[in-house]
């Protein structure tokens, strides 16, 4: 399993197309997706560790198309999480603790 990856880990795999990170133990630390310029597909489901998404926990992603989040346990989703992702076209919340989505949740897609 996979608890940690170090900010910038990333930064030298500009040409990966799609990242699956599925049913570790995944913690985001700010930044940690940079130089992932061209990625199309992050799947993240799965990751139990997982209770709230950083602020600008996906910077750089700007031309992300997929998004699964699915089965994190996240109970909270900061405003500003999703800012930058604007080729978005498909998240995926299910199975996730979420009590109350907030206006700003969505702020920057």
């Amino acid at each position: 399993f996979i608890w940690r990856i170090k900010a910038n880990a990333f930064r030298n795999l500009a040409s990966c197309l799609h990242l699956n990170l599925r049913q570790n133990f995944l913690l985001l630390q700010p930044n940690v997706f940079n130089g992932l310029k061209n990625l199309h597909i992050l799947e993240l489901g799965g990751n139990t560790n997982l209770g709230e998404l950083p602020l600008n926990g996906f910077n750089g992603l700007e031309l992300l198309g997929r998004l699964d989040l699915s089965n994190l346990t996240i109970k909270s989703i900061n405003d500003g999480a999703f800012n930058g992702l604007f080729g978005l076209k498909m998240l995926d919340l299910q199975h996730n603790e979420l009590k109350t989505l907030e206006a700003e949740t969505f702020m920057g897609l």
